[in-house]
């Protein structure tokens, strides 16, 4: 049944690369950076972790991606919100219209209550099962040139499932004709391991690597 529900979702992921890639150029000047590992020696599945920018992130990403690491990690599966600080938003999903994305997409909803773990959850088991999923750590959107603090999930989510990172960055610029759109696909890392050593900011620690992993990133290409 995983199997099966893998393939249709593969599918869907590649229909929408087909078109959403010749779309997306249309509308954003697009410059993307790739590690050369990532061609080289991909992971098998990956926790893939970026900054959070504009409501088209969970799609420009996948879609900008080099075919062969595309699809080498597809299908994504990434995180979804289910309360919004936007009205627009939250009509949309009121209305069923982002419920129906996270449907066919396979969106792995954060709900507004819980503990931390309750929440984390799904994700952990999704990535023991091999699945890539991507995270934002900041947790929404921040806009400007700055990279927003990262919350501790991501860090947790590695540690527990033993499951390697792949860093991107990703911004936006206005450009005369169409947006500038930069994304830095890094190459795939581990978090140290003395980072977990000693007291209980094990994870902030560790988070505070990675967004510092990302930040470096993301000025070196805006």
């Amino acid at each position: 049944m995983l199997k099966k529900k893998r393939v249709i979702e593969s599918i869907i992921w590649l229909i929408t690369y087909s078109i959403l890639n010749l779309i997306l150029r249309l509308f954003f000047s697009v410059r993307i950076s790739v590690d050369k590992t990532l061609f080289s020696s991909p992971p098998k599945n990956a926790l893939i972790i970026s900054n959070h920018k504009s409501m088209m992130d969970p799609w420009i990403i996948p879609v900008m991606m080099p075919f062969r690491i595309f699809i080498n990690f597809s299908p994504i599966r990434f995180s979804g919100a289910t309360r919004f600080n936007s009205p627009t938003r939250n009509f949309l999903y009121a209305s069923g219209i982002i419920p129906l994305i996270y449907f066919l997409y396979n969106v792995i909803k954060i709900p507004a209550t819980g503990t931390t773990d309750e929440k984390l959850g799904p994700f952990k088991k999704a990535l023991e099962q091999d699945e890539t999923i991507m995270f934002f750590p900041e947790g929404s959107m921040i806009a400007g040139d700055t990279i927003g603090e990262f919350k501790r999930g991501s860090a947790a989510l590695a540690r527990a499932t033993h499951t390697s990172i792949v860093p991107i960055s990703i911004g936006y610029k206005p450009g005369k004709f169409r947006t500038q759109c930069f994304i830095n696909y890094g190459a795939t890392l581990l978090i140290p391991e003395e980072l977990f050593l000693g007291d209980d900011l094990h994870f902030t620690r560790a988070s505070a690597y990675l967004r510092k992993k990302i930040e470096e990133m993301y000025n070196a290409h805006i």
